[in-house]
């Protein structure tokens, strides 16, 4: 988005994107925070702004999860480095004799990979707050607005 945009522009625009985000309490927050940006800066940069309200769901989709995870979930930056980690050791070998080798090797690498990642800590209202929020997404709900230590360990 920042590409579609002058330079005089990033700080200010980045420091609102990023409070957006930081100091949410929930999705429907975010998005009303992104979307006052994107007023006011439709008319002078429309396809800048387009970026956002094409993607405004996706963008505050970790908002969702546990206020713990957020900021360590709000990027692809674990999931891509993870797949690079498998990129790079299934391309030593080449071609794998079958389909259980293969799986079994990435089984590993992903495995061994997770070890080492951090800032996601789990706790029991964690685990209920993710198990609430997998039963909604697979009955078709969608997730209320905000989330309540009350109603997470009720659940």
């Amino acid at each position: 988005m920042t590409s579609k945009l002058p330079e005089r522009h990033h700080t200010e625009i980045k420091a609102r994107w990023w409070k957006a985000f930081d100091e949410a309490r929930s999705p429907g927050e975010a998005s009303r925070e992104l979307q006052g940006i994107v007023a006011d800066y439709k008319t002078a940069y429309p396809s800048a702004m387009a970026v956002i309200e094409t993607d405004l769901p996706a963008l505050v989709t970790h908002l969702r999860f546990p206020s713990e995870h957020r900021k360590r979930i709000r990027t692809t930056n674990l999931l891509e480095r993870t797949f690079v980690e498998v990129r790079r050791r299934t391309k030593v070998i080449g071609r794998f004799p079958g389909e259980t080798s293969a799986l079994s090797l990435i089984w590993a690498v992903l495995e061994l990979s997770s070890r080492g990642w951090r800032g996601v800590k789990m706790n029991p209202r964690t685990v209920a707050e993710i198990e609430r929020l997998r039963r909604q997404l697979r009955d078709g709900h969608t997730p209320p607005a905000t989330t309540n230590t009350e109603e997470v360990i009720a659940a």
